[in-house]
């Protein structure tokens, strides 16, 4: 079983773009993307047992490694979306 499968990570990342709340959804230009780092922040907070157990760094500058949990998302999220796997989770690029 991959840590994908093991940790849930499809159906808890639907729930986080579900439930996050937006300052403004009346907005014109829509419902706002967030970002891998954005959801592996998220994810980290809902879920940190699961996060140390995985034994990734959130992400971002300065953490000294390669891999981090918000790389791990983009990566299998865009392998998923490109392979047309996800057909309700958009990719964009910022």
């Amino acid at each position: 079983m991959t840590q994908w499968d093991q940790f849930q990570f499809e159906d808890r990342i639907r729930q986080i773009l579900r439930e996050t709340t937006y300052d403004r959804p009346d907005h014109h230009f829509g419902r706002p993307f967030l970002t891998p780092y954005q959801i592996a922040i998220e994810f980290a907070h809902l879920y940190p047992d699961d996060v140390r157990s995985i034994g990734l760094p959130i992400g971002g500058k300065g953490t000294g490694q390669h891999n981090s949990l918000s790389q791990y998302i983009a990566g299998i999220l865009s392998r998923k979306i490109q392979a047309g796997d996800l057909d309700d989770i958009e990719g964009g690029f910022i």
